[in-house]
């Protein structure tokens, strides 16, 4: 094998780079996510060729979404390259589709988020300081292309940090087809992702579209010189974001019983008013960031713009959801966000579903009532669960086409819109099977095929008991 000075090796320029940018600090932890890919493998190979000099700790892992035919292979092929390095190896196999329809978001948001969920929970569990990935520059490039076409402010000019409180990416400074010089060079070969080359997604376009019509358009290099531009932009956004969170710290108050503070964040109105509107943006950005972590992506700034209008024009007791489960609410002489998600689980206990298993014959078919309804057992799928109303929930209402909001629902019976946030939900695998006093879904509706009817029923809760799960 060719010496270490060889032009295809990447070794000595990762060992130059400072840590903003991705350099490898002395005696770190790191949590390796290895798929099986190019660029994570070459970038396990470079911290075990620097693990002795640094003093590094490795711990390699790899999440199976199955979502793929060969994904079980891709994990065997991991685990032999780590087994054959003495290097520590953890998989773990998951299923997306159900996180998918919970939470209302992509396949492959999904399978990406449960993704860095497993690396976040296996850092903290062995006191390890960093996940590193192995996203590169064209990675990065493609985000920004991303961010800036979907209506990005000044922070999502930054694309793809090199490195964060828990993150590490060593090869951010470098290309996709450098990587893959370098793996050529070191004789290893690789998993390739045939999804990459679909079509179907976005990134996809971008990377074999939207890159080589710029680069033709004007020249070759003319994408990269977009992060030139966006590392100007990010240096902006941390000065932005460090004041703001200055102004936000002055203008917190502390929330009086019967609020929770551990559910809501108080902000003195008056003086939120006052200070410019880049800085208001920026602390209604991280505060709905905070409050739903699961969906920053409904914060471009089209929907800050309106969430800032009505923090500066509402009259008090009006209130504005967020996007997965907060609110913006407007008291006397303050800004009110709290999560009723979290309040409502603190109340979880008060309600139990009581469910009972039925043969269709004899049973009495009831219209759904306040605390009662019917619904056909062998259309559900998976257990069913208790919840209260989130902003966003539709459901197939039966005897109605298509989707229909919840909070429409509510308003066509009389729910007042500040009773909303402690109404009760049923919900199984698939979605909404009950909004409990209102109606039940479509999909599950008794007819004359049904077999077996499921009773359910709302009680309060008299003793401290799990719910019960379908028969």
């Amino acid at each position: 094998m060719a010496s270490s000075t060889h032009e295809a090796d990447l070794l000595e320029l990762l060992r130059e780079l400072p840590p903003e940018r991705g350099g490898v600090l002395q005696g770190e932890r790191l949590v390796v996510a290895l798929s099986g890919g190019a660029d994570s493998l070459a970038l396990l190979d470079l911290l075990l060729r620097l693990q002795k000099e640094k003093e590094l700790q490795l711990l390699a892992a790899h999440l199976d979404h199955g979502l793929r035919e060969s994904s079980e292979r891709d994990g065997e092929f991991c685990h032999e390259f780590c087994a054959a390095r003495g290097v520590e190896f953890v998989l773990e196999r998951i299923d997306p589709h159900a996180h998918a329809r919970k939470t209302g978001i992509g396949l492959e948001a999904a399978g990406r988020q449960l993704r860095y969920e497993f690396l976040d929970r296996l850092r903290e569990a062995r006191g390890f300081d960093r996940v590193c990935t192995g996203h590169h520059r064209d990675d990065h490039l493609e985000t920004l292309l991303l961010w800036l076409f979907r209506g990005t402010g000044l922070a999502g000019m930054e694309g793809i940090r090199a490195r964060g409180v828990d993150r590490l990416r060593p090869l951010r400074e470098f290309s996709r087809a450098r990587i893959r010089e370098y793996l050529k060079w070191r004789e290893l070969k690789w998993r390739e992702d045939e999804s990459n080359a679909s079509a179907g997604f976005r990134r996809n376009r971008v990377r074999h579209e939207l890159i080589p019509l710029l680069d033709d358009i004007f020249d070759a290099g003319a994408v990269e010189r977009l992060g030139d531009f966006a590392e100007h932009g990010a240096a902006l956004a941390a000065w932005l974001a460090e004041r703001a969170e200055g102004e936000r710290s002055a203008l917190q108050r502390m929330p009086e019983p019967p609020l929770d503070p551990a559910a809501c964040e108080l902000l003195d109105r008056p003086g939120f008013c006052a200070l410019q509107e880049p800085v208001q943006l920026e602390i209604l950005r991280h505060i709905a960031r905070e409050l739903e972590p699961a969906g920053p992506q409904h914060w471009s700034r089209e929907n800050l713009l309106r969430l800032l209008e009505f923090a500066l024009k509402a009259s008090p007791g009006h209130r504005f959801p967020l996007a997965r489960g907060g609110w913006l609410v407007i008291d006397r002489d303050a800004l009110r966000f709290q999560a009723p998600a979290a309040l409502a689980e603190a109340d979880h206990d008060s309600m139990r579903l009581c469910v009972e298993l039925l043969p269709a014959e004899g049973v009495e078919i009831t219209m759904t009532a306040r605390n009662c309804t019917q619904i056909d057992a062998d259309k559900i799928h998976g257990n069913l669960n208790l919840r209260c109303f989130r902003p966003g929930d539709r459901m197939r209402v039966e005897g109605m086409p298509g989707r229909k909001k919840v909070a429409e629902l509510y308003r066509e019976h009389g729910v007042p819109a500040d009773h909303r946030d402690s109404m009760w939900i049923v919900e199984d695998e698939e979605g909404i099977v009950w909004t409990v006093g209102v109606a039940t879904s479509q999909h599950c509706r008794i007819t004359s095929a049904t077999r077996r009817v499921l009773r359910l029923t709302l009680q309060p809760q008299k003793k401290e008991s799990d719910l019960d799960d379908r028969t």
